[in-house]
């Protein structure tokens, strides 16, 4: 994927210019779930995610890095703390389940059907299309 390959060139070209790395190996997982479990503690896995269980080296999501590398996440975070500051209160709040995120899984498909069926219980919808495209018209 292009998009990517740029994103981790910016990404190691911001380490390379701000510390000293070593002759090493970066692996990326790009799936929704951590993969380095303790037995392979020696291989150094950048992940979105992790666990108490595993040990690969999470870092923020594709969106709020690129962000921060392109010197706009003070705008992010100025806008997210607007949106706190104007928040309801805890009591006037919806009781419903809020959901956003990208097509990574076909559950995540299943969740968004489920919500069009229970629009009164929950409010979930896919932010981002890529393994999935071909069913956007139908989920997006």
């Amino acid at each position: 994927h292009t998009g990517f390959s740029m994103f981790w060139d910016a990404i190691l070209g911001f380490l390379a210019r701000n510390a000293h790395l070593p002759d090493l190996e970066i692996l990326v997982n790009l799936g929704d779930w951590p993969l380095i479990k303790e037995k392979n503690k020696d291989i150094a896995m950048f992940s979105w995610c992790g666990s108490k269980d595993t040990r690969d080296i999470m870092f923020p999501t594709y969106e709020l890095t690129e962000a921060s590398l392109e010197m706009m996440g003070r705008q992010s975070l100025d806008v997210l703390t607007a949106m706190a500051r104007n928040a309801p209160k805890w009591e006037e709040k919806e009781s419903k389940v809020f959901w956003r995120g990208r097509d990574s899984r076909r559950e995540r498909l299943n969740l968004v059907e489920l919500a069009s069926n229970h629009a009164n219980l929950i409010n979930a919808s896919i932010t981002n299309f890529f393994f999935f495209r071909d069913e956007m018209e139908k989920y997006g």
